[in-house]
């Protein structure tokens, strides 16, 4: 192999584990739409402050747990308060945002939690 080629591969492999290493994570803080601030572990998340509406407990709730994926991109199941049931959602990790999918593809809601400053 050329001096040139081996330069250009070393580049390439550079820049791919780069790209990889920043891909965005759902582990982190983040603000639900109603004002309560969520931590993410690798597969859980529980309730910091505040509470979510229809949830009778605060700190500590875990609202979100068996999460699994990879690249920010994954399924969870959903504490879904008002049936007191868990629910699967795919989850979504964006650099701000964290995307939550509920339902099936025609009749799907999506919340959307905000990176925490």
């Amino acid at each position: 192999m050329s001096a040139r080629l081996i330069g250009f591969l070393s580049l390439c492999c550079f820049f791919v584990a780069i790209s990889t290493a920043h891909a965005a994570s759902w582990v982190g803080k983040w603000v639900t739409a109603k004002g309560a601030e969520v931590e993410c572990g690798d597969t859980e998340c529980k309730i910091t402050k505040g509470k979510e509406e229809g949830e009778g407990k605060a700190g500590g709730a875990v609202i979100l747990k068996d999460l699994n994926g990879k690249d920010g991109k994954g399924t969870a199941k959903m504490h879904m308060p008002k049936r007191d049931k868990w629910g699967g959602v795919t989850v979504e990790a964006g650099d701000k945002e964290l995307k939550l999918k509920i339902g099936k593809e025609d009749r799907s809601k999506e919340i959307v939690w905000k990176k925490a400053q």
